[in-house]
This record gives structure tokens, sequence and C-alpha cells, in this order.
């Protein structure tokens, strides 16, 4: 990362610094301290200013480094200090990008608050850090900074309008440069957008004189995302594509543009899919991310589908467009396309996945949805099959306490009716040998009634009994379902399983197996029945007489047997 600072190109530092947020803790204090000791030995205020030496410029990216790890450090807060300061360092670029990067990260934006206050009342600074300091003051509330900075914008074409609050003597001639004075408040801009200094954006746009002036515009039209004037800003980059993509002038441009216009949040999907035919390489894959930024992945895809089964020549342009959106998302959402029941849309969606990865990729995507199609087909037989156990469950059970219902019942009404008759028998019959015939009798009914009783109370035991069972069951049998889905789905999305992970498991089977057989044999009647007391739990095969617990093996006997 040192080195890609020191020397490494404009992409390669500008996508390192957009990494830094996410380097761990100590990463980026090893950097930071790195930072500190080399930049300390590049304080030299003799040096005199060097725009052109390519040391100076890289400086720039290092110091821009230093203000996004610095956090609360006072070592390198005091260094960046020094380094915008125009006594220690003579590089104006240096100074505008300390101050700028500070303003942009969160973290030090109270720091650059308060450095800016005494930068752009300075009246030897250099004007392009007095912009930034405009800026800064001018989103604050300060008027005199906002009239200074749009003043700078228009490029001086009228005296100065706050020479009370701060002096340019420098700029109060003729002799100044007016492109001078734009390209510096357009960079305090670009750090610090300002809603009344858009008209005069726009104009830069609408009206691109000078082709730096308007590269630096079009950059600040992409910072409007979040303001009242970003479909205005859609339209002024829209309208600047369509006229000057065949300008050579602005033919670099257009791909900035394109991506600006991705950043401002408002649709432009007809205008992107027909730059996603521009033979600029780079126009192409800047219009590729911002229709994918604009639209989401499933509605980018579901618009280049339309547009393949509406112009198949396309398809091979569409598919590299495909190839630049983030291709997780992307293969994600032309998945849900493969089976939508429309067939010209399933046939694009293939032929785009073919065309995305190749011939295998579309294989194995077939060969997935297949076992997938298997697995669900497998999970939907496994609950119907819960669900008729289930049944099954409430109609054993119904029955037994019905039965053992009837039997109360019965019961009841046979004591009842019993004694009844006796009662009569003994007060109104003279006749005792019937007499004691009948209370005979009666007596030898109640003990078959309590018999019946009994053995409506055992029917009632039983069949709660094979509803427990039914419902451990079952209950086994999902919780190996959950195992078995697990593992498939490793396999589906292309995971090894090593060994421990697979010992994981067949010890979370283990431990199913076990607990379900000792449920179910509680469920036994208790007795001295031999038989009964045969089934009493035993240790299941291999894992000795207690639970499984995953231990390692003792004794004298190998491993591996």
């Amino acid at each position: 990362m040192l080195e890609i600072l020191r020397t490494g190109s404009e992409q390669a530092r500008r996508e390192l610094m957009d990494l830094l947020p996410d380097l761990r803790a100590e990463l980026r204090h090893h950097l930071r301290d790195e930072l500190v000791e080399e930049l300390g030995l590049e304080l030299k205020p003799d040096r005199g200013p060097d725009d052109e030496r390519p040391e100076s410029w890289a400086r720039a990216w290092q110091v821009a480094a230093l203000v996004d790890l610095t956090e609360e450090h006072p070592p390198a807060r005091d260094l960046i200090q020094q380094f915008t300061d125009r006594c220690n360092e003579q590089n104006h670029w240096v100074r505008y990008w300390a101050i700028a990067t500070a303003y942009g990260n969160s973290g030090q934006r109270d720091w650059a608050r308060a450095r800016s206050k005494d930068l752009r009342v300075d009246a030897d600074e250099h004007l392009l850090v007095r912009c930034v300091a405009w800026a800064i003051g001018a989103h604050d509330g300060d008027q005199p900074c906002e009239k200074a900075l749009l003043w700078a914008l228009e490029g001086g074409n009228v005296p100065f309008p706050v020479p009370e609050q701060f002096v340019v003597a420098e700029w109060d001639d003729d002799d100044h440069d007016p492109h001078e004075l734009t390209a510096a408040a357009l960079r305090g801009l670009r750090t610090v957008p300002l809603l009344a200094a858009f008209d005069g954006i726009k104009r830069q746009v609408d009206n691109p004189d000078f082709a730096s002036h308007t590269w630096d515009a079009l950059w600040v039209l992409g910072k409007y995302r979040d303001t009242p004037r970003a479909r205005e800003a859609s339209h002024t980059l829209a309208r600047f594509i369509v006229t000057r993509r065949r300008d050579r002038r602005f033919y670099d441009m257009i791909g900035f543009a394109v991506r600006a216009l991705g950043v401002l949040n408002v649709p432009q999907t007809e205008l992107l899919m027909e730059e996603l035919g521009n033979p600029s390489p780079g126009v192409f894959v800047e219009a590729a991310r911002a229709l994918e930024r604009l639209l989401g992945p499933d509605r980018v895809v579901a618009t280049i589908l339309q547009a393949v089964a509406d112009t198949p020549t396309k398809t091979a342009r569409l598919a590299d467009a495909l190839r630049v959106m983030p291709r997780k998302d992307i293969v994600a959402a032309l998945d849900k396309h493969l089976h939508c029941g429309h067939p010209e849309r399933e046939q694009a969606a293939r032929t785009l996945f073919v065309e995305l990865g190749g011939r295998r990729a579309f294989d194995r995507l077939k060969e997935r949805h297949q076992s997938l199609d298997q697995r669900r087909l497998f999970a939907e037989e496994l609950d119907k099959r819960h669900r008729d156990h289930m049944k099954l469950i409430a109609l054993g059970d119904g029955i037994a306490t019905w039965i053992s219902v009837g039997m109360t019942v019965a019961v009841f009404l046979l004591g009842l009716v019993t004694a009844g008759a006796g009662i009569y028998m003994l007060f109104f019959s003279g006749e005792i040998n019937i007499q004691e015939l009948l209370l005979t009798g009666g007596g030898g009914l109640f003990v078959m009634l309590a018999k019946l009783r009994f053995n409506g109370q055992i029917v009632e035991t039983a069949g709660a009994r094979a509803a427990a069972r039914l419902a451990l069951f079952n209950a086994f049998q999902r919780r190996l379902q959950h195992v078995d889905l697990i593992l498939s789905q490793r396999f589906l999305d292309g995971r090894q399983v090593d060994f421990d992970e697979l010992r994981g498991f067949s010890e979370i089977v283990a431990n199913i197996q076990y607990e379900t057989q000792h449920a179910l044999l509680a469920l036994l009647p208790k007795g001295s029945d031999p038989t009964i007391a045969s089934l009493q739990p035993s240790p299941l095969p291999g894992l000795g007489g207690d639970k499984p617990t995953g231990d390692k093996p003792t004794g004298d006997r190998p491993r591996d047997e």
C-alpha cells in the first residue's frame, strides 16, 4: 500500500483510498505510523514550489491517506496541521488535498471547519485552497464566503463583492486569468457542493467553452443527489451526453458524465441502454454500472432480457454489460427468469447464462435446479407424511378417549339400574330367596363393571401411548430431515464438508437416535415381566453405555477400530 501511494497509477491510488475505511484496526494503525514517519521527513519549508514534480503529487496522495487514517492520533493530527500551512508545505495542491480530504472524512470534519477559518482570510494563501475554505464556510451559512466563491466561479468578471472580509489584492487588476479563478471555485465545489452555485455549474456544462472546467463541473453535478436540484442535474447531464457524444473535445468526458448520471438516483433507462452500444469501452462500462445502480439487479436484468428478446443480435453486447455488474446479484436475478412462464424471456435468460458463464456454468445451474426440485419434492413428501401422522395421532387418541368415556358412562348407568333394582326388591318383594339371588348377582355385576372400567382405562392409556410414540417418531424424522437438508444445501452451494464437520453431523444424528430410543422405552409399562425388562434402554452400537458426547476414544483399542 505504501508503494502504491508512492508510485502507483491514479486508478490504483483511488482504489486504495476506497479500501482504507474497511481495513482492520491493526493494519490501519500500522499504515498510519509508517506514513507519519515517512511524511515527517518530507516537511521542508525551503523546498519551494514543485508543482510539476512527481514526488509532490505522490505526497498529496500520502497526506490524503494519512487524513483518512488519523482518527484521534495526536502525532498524525499535528502533521496534517503542518501540511496545511503554506510556511511548511509550498505545494498548494498538497495543502488543497489535505483540507479537502479532511472535510470529506466525518471524523475530521470539525477540525477542517476550524482550520478553514484561518485559510479563508489568509491573503497570501493560494486561491485554490481559499476556495475550499470559502465553500466550507458557505455550507455553514457564512454569506461572505458564499459571495466570494460565486465571484470566483464567474471568473471574477465583477468587482470582488466582500473586500471588507477578505483580501484578494492580486486579483484586483485586469491582468488576472478568469479560467484560473473558475477552476479554483470548481475544485472547492467538488468538496462542498452548494445549491447557490448550481446555476453556474449548469452553465459550465451547457456551454463547455473550456474543457477542464467541464470535467470538474460534471463531477460537481453528480454531488447533488440528495438535493432539490437532483432531477435538474440529471437532465443536464443527459443533455450533455446526447449533444456532445460525437464531439472529439469532450469524447473522454461522456463516460464521466454517465458515471455522474448513475450517482444521482434519477432513472435514465433509455439513454443508458443506448449508451451500451457506444464503441468506447469506458462509456460502455460506466453505462452498465450506472444502469445497475439506478435500477437494481432485478429490474436491470428484466430490462436487458426484454432488449435481448426484441433484438437478438445485441445478445453478446448485453451479456458483456451483465459481466460488468456484480456477478452474484445478476446470476440470482437471471435465475428467477428461467422458470417465469414466459417462453421468450426464459430463452433469453438461458442464452444470457451461456454468454455470461459458458455452457458449463449453465449446465451446473441446471443440475442445481434439478437437485433443488428433488429436494423440494422430498420435503413436500415428508410434510405430507407429517400431516398424515398427526391425523393418525388425533384419530387414535380420540377413539381411545371416547371408548374410555363410553365405558365410564356404561358403568355409571348399569350401576344405577342395579342399585335401584336391589332397593326395590329389598322393600317390596316378600321372597327372600329372590332378594338374596339379586343381591348376589348384583355383587357379581359390580365386579364385572369394575373390571370393564379398568379395561377402559387400559384402552385410554394404550391409545395415549400409541399417540406419543407416533409423535416421537415424527419428531425423530423431522430432526433427521433438518440435518439432511443442511448437508444437501452444502452440496448445492459447492461447499466441501471436512472431516470435523462430518463427525459433528454424525454425533448429532447419534444423539437424536439415542434420545428418541430413551423416550420410546420410557413409554413402556413398568413390571417384572422379563420381556419388558429386556427392552429397557441399552447402548446403541458404537456408543458405549452412555449418551454420546463426542469425546475422544480411550482405552487400548485403536482409534480406527
